[in-house]
């Protein structure tokens, strides 16, 4: 065979092995481009957050014209099914690791698109995102500008076609691995063995004893409210298993920066709805917790209804608040001391 016909023959199976790859990455769509559902790409890896859910409501045309609220926080906020806030009309923009110098980002892209102001800001805070962390690469929006740049540029990508992979392997063995969304962002979440979630709350605590708090949180967070204060907020903070809590309340490093963050955060936005304590979430973590914070979504529904209904169950948690704050850390003392082991 002369070398005109195998090169030929190259570029044949070049153009094939490409037009293949973008076929497949194309009916499963990994980045959330297309609005397409089908048996291949029903359950989807969250593999950037930040990538996704920008791109999701950039490339849905009017996708958030009936949305009132916007929910910004980290993974542990991921796991709240948007659907279950009674009362809001929600987008779940959380990410994994999602800092509040991020939050400003989020609200004018979401808010470009929408074309249009959110009636409603709803933030979940972690205590964990109280401490400095490596940052997270942070979105490059410009890139979601040019549909036909994007497309080929990740379309034809074999990056793409092994996240294209994965999802296909998730969606036809209903195997969501650490969470999965569907294609309306939603996060489906496999439950863990007891056994399991006690080995990923000890690396949670192992963690905890390294952290340093970020002594910028205060200062972004107080900033992004005053940006925004023609805006309802409505905060709440995510739960924490017992063997975690009782970590925190026996070291005092992490007992006093936890005080001061509840300080802080009532003080920028004047009402919390505060359920990292012990409570009946803490308590039964193991069959509702996958490790020490990502509590399964059915959590997420209840808290839903609590901030729907304005009334806190005392078994859950306390709503602080500017005007009670002191009386109602004095409360918490008592929980704490009740609680603790």
């Amino acid at each position: 065979m002369n070398s005109k016909k195998w090169i030929k023959i190259f570029v044949l199976f070049s153009l094939s092995a490409i037009g293949f790859v973008g076929l497949v990455n194309y009916i499963v769509d990994p980045l959330w481009f297309f609005n397409h559902s089908n048996n291949f790409n029903k359950l989807q890896y969250g593999f950037n957050e930040r990538l996704l859910k920008s791109s999701y409501i950039k490339h849905r045309e009017n996708i958030l014209d009936n949305k009132d609220t916007l929910l910004l926080g980290a993974s542990t906020t991921t796991y709240f099914n948007e659907n279950k806030f009674p009362g809001f009309s929600v987008y779940n923009y959380a990410v994994s690791s999602g800092a509040v110098n991020e939050y400003e980002t989020f609200t004018k892209f979401s808010e470009l698109q929408k074309k249009g102001r959110f009636k409603n800001i709803m933030i979940g805070l972690d205590f964990n995102m109280y401490f400095s962390h490596l940052q997270a690469e942070l979105l490059d929006i410009n890139s979601l500008d040019y549909k036909t740049e994007f497309t080929i540029n990740k379309y034809l990508s074999l990056q793409t076609f092994k996240y294209s992979l994965i999802n296909i392997k998730r969606s036809l063995t209903n195997a969501t691995g650490h969470r999965a969304y569907t294609r309306n962002n939603i996060v489906k979440v496999d439950k863990v063995a007891p056994d399991e979630v006690n080995k990923l709350t000890k690396i949670q605590i192992k963690k905890y004893l390294n952290y340093v708090v970020n002594p910028k949180y205060f200062s972004t967070l107080k900033n992004y409210k005053t940006k925004y204060s023609d805006r309802n907020f409505v905060v709440f903070t995510t739960p924490l298993a017992e063997p975690l809590l009782n970590e925190i309340y026996n070291n005092k490093q992490l007992k006093d920066a936890y005080i001061q963050w509840i300080k802080d955060i009532t003080t920028v936005f004047g009402k919390i709805y505060f359920f990292t304590l012990p409570n009946e979430f803490s308590k039964n973590y193991l069959t509702l917790s996958k490790d020490a914070g990502h509590f399964y979504p059915e959590v997420g529904g209840q808290i839903g209804d609590i901030i729907f209904n304005q009334k806190m169950e005392d078994s859950l948690g306390i709503i602080f608040t500017k005007e009670n704050i002191d009386k109602k850390m004095n409360e918490l003392e008592e929980i704490i001391k009740i609680n603790i082991n």
